[in-house]
């Protein structure tokens, strides 16, 4: 997530902790038997385009800005534990 700040474009092993974001902000990979292939073509797709690399980053950094600032993350961190009490 730093590097989304950043607005840079983030390569993701594919499992529960990104399955919420937009396929727009991250490029995720899934574990397993093909994953050092599609970890090859993710980094040359990006390398060779690199207008969509600055797009999808651009795109992340203006997801975290909405929804991931600490404040949000806080008020929501305080919405659960309300929700779970």
């Amino acid at each position: 997530m730093r590097l989304m700040s950043m607005g840079k474009p983030v390569i993701v092993t594919a499992g529960e902790e990104y399955s919420r974001f937009p396929k727009e902000v991250i490029v995720p990979i899934n574990p397993g038997l093909e994953e050092e292939e599609m970890l090859a073509a993710a980094i040359l797709a990006l390398a060779r385009d690199r207008m969509s690399a600055r797009l999808m980053g651009a795109a992340a950094r203006e997801y975290l800005v909405r929804h991931h600032t600490t404040g949000i993350v806080a008020r929501r961190f305080v919405e659960t534990l309300v929700d779970y009490n």
